[in-house]
């Protein structure tokens, strides 16, 4: 791939906070990746989860990998210590 596709590839990427319209594609990815540790996660942690991203005095950081307009990947973060974030899922 030369440099000019890759950039062309990279331009249709968006990293971005998530929202609330989110929910429903974060939770088919939340679920995906809950399937493939083969783990067992309750709706109400679920639930939990994604209200935390929305709360200013949280330690949850999420974002969402955006391509083309669709949701395509997400991250969630918790910050164990002042300074430093420690990844949870990707």
């Amino acid at each position: 791939m030369g440099a000019r596709q890759h950039a062309r590839l990279l331009a249709a990427l968006l990293i971005r906070d998530p929202r609330p319209d989110d929910e429903t594609a974060w939770r088919r990815l939340w679920a995906g990746y809950v399937a493939f540790y083969e783990a067992t996660i309750g709706e109400d942690v679920t639930a939990a989860t994604w209200r935390r991203l929305f709360r200013p005095d949280s330690n949850m950081l999420g974002r969402i990998a955006e391509w083309k307009g669709d949701v395509m990947g997400f991250t969630v973060s918790i910050s164990d210590r002042p300074g430093g974030l420690a990844r949870l899922a990707e």
